[in-house]
């Protein structure tokens, strides 16, 4: 997850009159609506929403709808900067540390698909055959939908939901390097932060796997039934603390937020789970403030947001959103309010985005 000032330093007022690192003029109020929206990833002043277009409407294509972060905290109809055309039924997008190059997970063709973000208003997918019909991308396993970045951003870690498999491509070649086979239903992957373990969530087993990226190996799964007889066989998204020493992950089986302590993994990891915390309805998407203090999951059966102290796993607040929110990324102010940050969560039903304040703990409002 990334994290980037929404430049609050000129203030509301100033911003509405100036731009002050929002989106040049004339792209404003230029872009659409969204469509099926499943991830949504934070890039300085700019969102990108990622739409797959689940029921084909319109164009049947899907898209990457482009929001300026500052714009939406005073007009949530004129925040839509443009949609960037691609291919329906798209997945994930991650984005490397300095903001300037995107990779997309294309699940129709099986392919990551390369996205330059020199301008961050302005997304171009890379052709890497323009001799071929459509844009072509690097070949990875069936229906990619998870991504994940090595640290030193040189290899790419895709989840292929169809075939089952975890696809490590480099980089530098822009090439496949393997697909190790995992299970069936295979969904997220993170890295853990200061580590070179990759956790794997499944929506259809009782796994969650450790994959060792310094070796491409698989190191074990984590044992969820020896902690409660059911849980994790429909995991979802996962986050880590800053330090990486606990993992949070959303589960539906019961729906619940597992807590996980990584420093248990390998060795000891019958004991590595170590709290099992009440959800709201179909928990999906996970994410931790930059601060460590706390701990955001969308809950898309009961469309709402939970917030917990990330310490004592307790409920700050329930906060509402559209119509199955699934994905949030959060934006954090400049370094005069380190702490003050905002939520974009994608409604994959109702079609939009919530935007959140989480320092007030409220919704703001729906974009657009």
């Amino acid at each position: 997850m990334r994290y980037a000032p929404v430049g609050m330093l000129c203030g509301l007022i100033a911003l509405a009159a100036a731009g002050c690192g929002s989106a040049p003029d004339e792209f404003a109020g230029e872009g659409g609506i969204f469509d099926s929206p499943v991830d949504v990833v934070v890039n300085g002043n700019a969102a990108y929403v990622m739409n797959a277009n689940f029921d084909l409407s319109d164009e049947k294509d899907g898209a990457i709808t482009v929001v300026d972060i500052p714009a939406c905290l005073i007009n949530r109809k004129e925040c839509i900067v443009r949609r960037v055309e691609t291919p329906a039924f798209i997945g994930e997008m991650v984005i490397n540390q300095d903001g300037t190059a995107g990779y997309l997970a294309n699940r129709r063709g099986d392919t990551v698909l390369l996205v330059d973000l020199s301008d961050p208003w302005t997304p171009e997918i890379v052709d890497l055959d323009p001799d071929k019909d459509g844009d072509q991308g690097i070949k990875v396993g069936v229906e990619p939908f998870g991504l994940s970045l090595s640290p030193d951003e040189t290899t790419l870690y895709v989840t292929n939901v169809g075939s089952g498999d975890l696809s490590v491509v480099d980089l530098d070649t822009e090439e496949l390097v393997k697909n190790e086979l995992l299970a069936s239903g295979i969904s997220e992957v993170e890295i853990q932060p200061g580590s070179d373990y990759a956790y794997i969530t499944n929506k259809g087993r009782i796994s969650v796997t450790v994959f060792d990226i310094e070796s491409n190996r698989l190191v074990t799964a984590l044992p969820f039934g020896s902690f409660l007889t059911g849980v994790g066989t429909d995991t979802r998204g996962i986050a880590f603390s800053p330090d990486g020493t606990t993992g949070f992950i959303a589960s539906r089986n019961p729906d619940s937020l597992l807590v996980i302590d990584t420093t248990k993994i390998p060795e000891n990891v019958d004991q590595s789970v170590i709290d099992l915390v009440a959800t709201g309805n179909g928990p999906s998407g996970v994410s931790v403030t930059p601060d460590g203090a706390e701990v955001w999951i969308t809950n898309y059966s009961s469309n709402n947001v939970f917030a917990y102290d990330a310490e004592t796993r307790e409920v700050l607040e329930v906060v509402s959103a559209g119509l199955g929110p699934n994905a949030l990324a959060m934006a954090a102010p400049v370094e005069q309010d380190p702490e003050h940050y905002f939520i974009l969560v994608t409604n994959f039903l109702s079609h939009n985005v919530s935007l959140l304040d989480a320092r007030a703990k409220e919704y703001i409002w729906a974009i657009p």
